[in-house]
């Protein structure tokens, strides 16, 4: 049984796939991917696309010390095995809303299961608490509640029509084209204000929220500064719902004591 299970892994394997994940990565645990690069072709290389337009190429100790100042922040990383022996593998992170993972593991299967597993864990381990607000764009949450308000208004004027017809409602006074006009107006004025303020809450959704942080040299300092920046507006927002709440229930609790 042994030694029908070892031929086959021995046999090459690919593993080519992108995929968006929200991530947060730092030198310190960059370094357990480091060590599963190593065991899976000995050199690993480091290459970093920066803000200032130049790409630079690192072993992990220049990676750790990279200074990563706002001019030259990072905005793609890549860890590279070159190819050696029919091996080969990559991953690439970057700051992207669409792809900001790739992967590319070739090689035979037991190494390839072996480094795609760690870098699985790796991925896991790397996803920030505010992954999912990180991952969904504004515009399309925007989009279905747009819908989904059209879809509603669409329901209660065919409502209002049936119950008309029927005799229910009585007859609605006919509309002149300037109550028309009007109306258009408040329509138009609505969606440019509504497009405004998704435009508004996504530019900030993109500052507080990005998909991918390099908190490695200053990028340490900013996502701290940037984490203490979420959790002030989280807490707000929590407290101003309970607030919210306790005053719906005293409201609604005012009548019960005044009957008693």
């Amino acid at each position: 049984m042994e030694e029908a299970i070892g031929p086959l892994r021995s046999v090459p394997t690919t593993r080519d796939t992108s995929f968006l994940l929200p991530f947060r990565i730092d030198a310190e645990r960059l370094g357990e991917l480091h060590e599963a690069f190593r065991r899976f072709g000995n050199e690993v290389a480091y290459t970093l696309v920066c803000a200032d337009g130049f790409t630079r190429q690192l072993d992990f100790a220049g990676l750790k010390s990279y200074a990563n100042s706002n001019s030259q922040a990072i905005k793609s990383l890549q860890v590279l095995s070159p190819p050696t022996d029919g091996r080969f593998a990559s991953v690439t992170f970057r700051d992207e809303d669409f792809e900001s993972v790739e992967i590319h593991c070739t090689g035979p299967e037991r190494e390839v299961l072996e480094l795609s597993g760690a870098i699985d864990r790796f991925l896991d381990g790397a996803k920030p608490w505010y992954s999912w607000l990180a991952k969904h764009s504004i515009w399309q949450l925007g989009a279905i509640l747009a819908m989904a308000v059209l879809l509603l208004m669409t329901l209660f004027s065919l409502s209002l029509s049936v119950l008309v017809r029927v005799g229910v409602l009585p007859q609605f006074d006919v509309f002149t084209v300037n109550d028309l006009a009007i109306r258009l107006n408040l329509i138009l004025g609505f969606a440019v204000t509504y497009t405004f303020a998704l435009s508004l809450v996504e530019y900030c959704r993109i500052g507080l929220f990005p998909v991918g942080t390099f908190a490695i040299g200053a990028g340490r300092k900013r996502y701290w500064r940037m984490e203490c920046w979420r959790w002030a507006i989280a807490i707000s927002l929590l407290v101003g719902i309970a607030v919210g709440f306790a005053a719906v229930v005293v409201h609604a609790a005012a009548p019960l004591h005044h009957f008693r």
